[in-house]
C-alpha cells in the first residue's frame, strides 16, 4: 500500500510540476535569446556600415596620390616626380631635387592631417627612396617597408592590410601605378585603432566581444585576441547569426560579411550574459523544488534499494561491456534468482571475449597478408619500368644522365624495400620527385611538374609508392602517344577537407575514352585488376584494406585534354589511429 501511494504521488504530482517548470523556463529562455539575437543583428548591421565606411575612407585616402588634379607632365605632379626619381634623371643635390622632396613631404603631411587615426604615412618608391610623415616618434625601418612591398607584390592585389602585433597598429599598403599601369612604388598608412575602438565600445553590449577581419582572414581589430581560439567558418552574407559551443560556453555569434566587401564584422555574446540576472532566482527556485522532490521520494528509494541494487549492478556491467570492456565481471552475492543472473552474465562475458579474440586475430592476420602481397606486387613492376628507362638513356650515349638515374633508382629501391608500408606525405612526395627526375631525363627536360601541397597535411600517412604508381600510368598511357610539340605536364595537389585528405594527380595526356574509363572504374569497384592497370587497382585495394571502403581512388578523364586521379585517405598521422 505504501509503495502504491508513493508511486501515485510521484507520477501525478511531482513529475508534472518538474516537467511544467522545466518547459516554462526553457520556453522563456528561448524566447529571450531569440529577441536578443534579432536585436544584435540590427546593431551589427548598423555598426558594419560604420566600420565599412571607416576603412573605405582609408582605402580611398591611399589612392589620392594617383588622383590629384595636376597634369601628368606637370613638374608638380606626384606621379611625374616619383617616375623622374626612379629613373635617376634628377641630381641629388640640385634645386629641382630639393623642390621635389618638399612637394612629396607636403603631400604626405596633408594626407596625415586628413584623418585623426593616421599615425604615420610612408612613401616607398621603386628606387628604394623613403618619404615619411609622422604624429609620433615611432618609425618604420627600411627592412620592414621592403617586406611590406614584397607582400604586396606577391599578393597580386592593388592594396593589402597587415597587422603589427608589437605596436598594435595596422597598415594599409597600396601600389602606386602610373596611367600606363607601370609600378612606381607603394604608399603605407599606419592606422591607430583608438577611433575604431571607441566606435566599438559605444555599440557593443556588456561582455560582448567584436572582431573586424580583412579578407575574411586577417583580424585587424581583436582587442581580446579571441579570433585564434574562436575562429569560425565564414560565408559571404549580409548578416547571419548562429549558436556555437566554445570552451567558455555556448555563445551567440553574429557576423556581417557582404560578398562585395573586403571587411567582416564578427560579434561574440555568451548566452550566460543574457541570463545572468535570472540565474539567482532560478537557483533558489530549483534548490527549493529539488529539496522537496528529494524529501518526497527518499522513502521510496530506501524501500526499493535492497531489490534494485543487484539488478542495477548487472545492468551497469552490461553497459560497460557495450563499450568494449569484455573483462567486466559482476560480484555475486547470495543464492537467489538475481545471483543466478549475475553468474550467467559472468559466464557469457568470458566466452564472448574468447570468441571475439579469435575472430579479431584471424581477420587482422588476413588483412596484413593481403597488404604485404599487394605491396610486393607493385615493387617489381616499378623496378622493371625504371631499369628499362635507364637502359634507353645509356644506349643514347648519355652516361652522366644514366648515372644520375641510377642514383635516384637506388634511393627509390632502398625506400621500397623498407618494412614500413605507410609513410608521411612529405616523404612520399620526396620519393615521387626522385621518380620524376628519372622521367625528366627521359623527356630531355621538357616535362613540367607543379606541386600544390597544404603544409598541415605533410605528416599524414599514405601507402608507400602509391603516388609513383599513379604517375607511372601517366607516362605509360597518357604521354606515350602524345604528339609534339605539346609539352607533358603533371600537377600534384594535396589538400584536406575536414578529416579526409585528397591527393590529386592531373596530367595533360591523351586522356581516356569514356567506354575504356567505365571499364577501369568497374575494375576499381570490384577490386580486380587487368594487366594494363594492375598498379592502380593495387593502390586502390591497399587504401580500402587499410581504412575501409569509404576511401580509395577516383578517376576522371577527357579525351584529348588529360586525366585526373584522386586518392582519398583519412587524416591519420604517425602515432594516431583512425
Amino acid at each position: 500500500m505504501v509503495k502504491r501511494l508513493l508511486s501515485t504521488y510521484i507520477l501525478l504530482i511531482v513529475l508534472p510540476i518538474v516537467l511544467t517548470s522545466s518547459v516554462s523556463y526553457y520556453l522563456y529562455k528561448q524566447s529571450m535569446e531569440d529577441e536578443v539575437s534579432v536585436s544584435v543583428e540590427r546593431t551589427i548591421r548598423l555598426l558594419y556600415s560604420e566600420v565599412d565606411g571607416y576603412f573605405v575612407d582609408m582605402v580611398r585616402l591611399s589612392t589620392s596620390i594617383m588622383t590629384e588634379d595636376t597634369q601628368l607632365d606637370d613638374d608638380r605632379n606626384l606621379l611625374h616626380i616619383i617616375n623622374e626619381r626612379n629613373a635617376g634623371r634628377v641630381s641629388v643635390h640640385s634645386l629641382e631635387a630639393y623642390t621635389q622632396v618638399q612637394r612629396l613631404n607636403h603631400f604626405l603631411n596633408q594626407l596625415l592631417n586628413q584623418k585623426r587615426d593616421l599615425n604615420s604615412v610612408y612613401l616607398y618608391t621603386k628606387s628604394k627612396e623613403i618619404f615619411e610623415s609622422h604624429r609620433s616618434e615611432s618609425r618604420m625601418t627600411p627592412q620592414k617597408l621592403a617586406y611590406y612591398e614584397q607582400q604586396l607584390m606577391e599578393s597580386g592585389r592593388e592594396w593589402i592590410m597587415e597587422k603589427d602585433e608589437k605596436d598594435a597598429s595596422i597598415y594599409l599598403i597600396r601600389r602606386i601605378n602610373d596611367p600606363s599601369h607601370q609600378y612606381l612604388g607603394s604608399i603605407v598608412l599606419s592606422i591607430e585603432l583608438s577611433g575604431l575602438n571607441q566606435l566599438m565600445e559605444n555599440a557593443q553590449l556588456p561582455k560582448q566581444d567584436m572582431i573586424v577581419l580583412w579578407n575574411r582572414q586577417l583580424p585587424i581589430f581583436d582587442p581580446a585576441s579571441k579570433w585564434p581560439e574562436y575562429a569560425i567558418e565564414l560565408s559571404p552574407t549580409r548578416i547571419a547569426s548562429m549558436n556555437k559551443s566554445f570552451p567558455s560556453g555556448s555563445t551567440l555569434v553574429t557576423y556581417a560579411s557582404p560578398q562585395q566587401s573586403e571587411w567582416t564584422l564578427v560579434a561574440y555574446l555568451p548566452y550566460s550574459a543574457l541570463t545572468e540576472q535570472i540565474r539567482t532566482v532560478r537557483f533558489w527556485v530549483l534548490t527549493a523544488g529539488g529539496l522537496c522532490v528529494l524529501f518526497s521520494i527518499i522513502v521510496a528509494i530506501l524501500l526499493a534499494m535492497g531489490m534494485v541494487k543487484p539488478v542495477k549492478a548487472v545492468r551497469n556491467a552490461m553497459r560497460v561491456m557495450e563499450k568494449g570492456f569484455l573483462n567486466t565481471r559482476v560480484v555475486v552475492r547470495g543464492t537467489d534468482e538475481v545471483a543466478e543472473l549475475a553468474e550467467g552474465f559472468n559466464s557469457m562475458s568470458e566466452k564472448l571475449k574468447e570468441l571475439i579474440d579469435q575472430v579479431y586475430l584471424s581477420d587482422l592476420a588476413h588483412k596484413e597478408a593481403e597488404l604485404i602481397a599487394l605491396h610486393a606486387q607493385i615493387n617489381p613492376h616499378f623496378l622493371y619500368n625504371t631499369l628499362e628507362a635507364i637502359s634507353m638513356v645509356a644506349e643514347m650515349q648519355r652516361p652522366s644522365e644514366a648515372a644520375e638515374m641510377a642514383r635516384a633508382l637506388g634511393l627509390l629501391f632502398r625506400a621500397a624495400t623498407e618494412f614500413e608500408m605507410l609513410v608521411p606525405i612529405h616523404m612520399e612526395l620526396m620519393l615521387l620527385k626522385q621518380y620524376l627526375l628519372l622521367q625528366e631525363i627521359r623527356f630531355n627536360g621538357s616535362l613540367h611538374i607543379e606541386y600544390d601541397v597544404q603544409p598541415d597535411v605533410e605528416r599524414v600517412l599514405i601507402p608507400k609508392l602509391s603516388l609513383q604508381t599513379v604517375v607511372e600510368n601517366c607516362f605509360k598511357h597518357g604521354f606515350a602517344a602524345m604528339r609534339m610539340p605539346r609539352q607533358a605536364s603533371i600537377r600534384v595537389k594535396v589538400y584536406a577537407v575536414q578529416q579526409t585528405v585528397s591527393v590529386e594527380i592531373i596530367d595533360n595526356g591523351i586522356g581516356i575514352e569514356q567506354v575504356r574509363l567505365n571499364e577501369i572504374i568497374q575494375h576499381l569497384q570490384m577490386g580486380t585488376a587487368e594487366a594494363s592497370h594492375v598498379g592502380l587497382v593495387n593502390v586502390h585495394n591497399r587504401i580500402r584494406l587499410k581504412w575501409g571502403k569509404e576511401f580509395g581512388m577516383l578517376i576522371s578523364s577527357r579525351p584529348g585534354i588529360g586525366t585526373a586521379v584522386t586518392l582519398n585517405i583519412p587524416c591519420e598521422r604517425p602515432g594516431e589511429q583512425v
